[in-house]
């Protein structure tokens, strides 16, 4: 094995130490070292067939830790294109978690929790304010809208 392929396997090791990572990602991580093109496909080829890299895994990962974190599937989708998973594979993987994700219940915990620091507000700007933070982590406008409907704000 040539040095420039250990090198680059050596390095993707060491990123996927720290978490499941994205072909994309590792193929740009190892760009940046400047790594040549043609050992950069190659340590990806052999990574993959090695299963150290799967980007189905990697989604399925990747969603079920942003949604433990109270993300949304809008916002989980942009982060998966950015790291470079197929719209499809993506699209596939959102689908599944969406069956069995109650947003609703995801979306109230965290208006419950969130409200709290806007007592002293009025209901139109504690409702103008959640919309604003729930959307910015990545849930559907309608599912955000349904939620606020049933909040109760005078009990702050």
């Amino acid at each position: 094995m040539d040095k420039e392929l250990r090198r680059a396997k050596n390095i993707s090791y060491r990123l996927l130490k720290f978490r499941p990572r994205s072909e994309k990602e590792i193929a740009f991580r190892l760009k940046i070292k400047k790594i040549p093109a043609g050992t950069i496909k190659k340590a990806v080829s052999l990574l993959r067939q090695a299963g150290f890299l799967n980007d189905r895994e990697f989604a399925r990962v990747w969603i079920k830790s942003r949604v433990q974190a109270g993300y949304g599937f809008v916002r989980i989708g942009k982060e998966l294109r950015r790291k470079g998973v197929d719209r499809d594979l993506i699209s596939e993987s959102l689908s599944l978690f969406r069956k069995e994700t109650d947003s609703l219940g995801i979306i109230e915990a965290l208006a419950q929790k969130r409200i709290k620091r806007y007592r002293s507000k009025s209901k139109l700007d504690i409702k103008h304010r959640l919309f604003q933070y729930l959307s910015g982590r990545g849930f559907t406008r309608e599912n955000i809208l349904r939620v606020l409907e049933g909040l109760n704000y005078e009990d702050i």
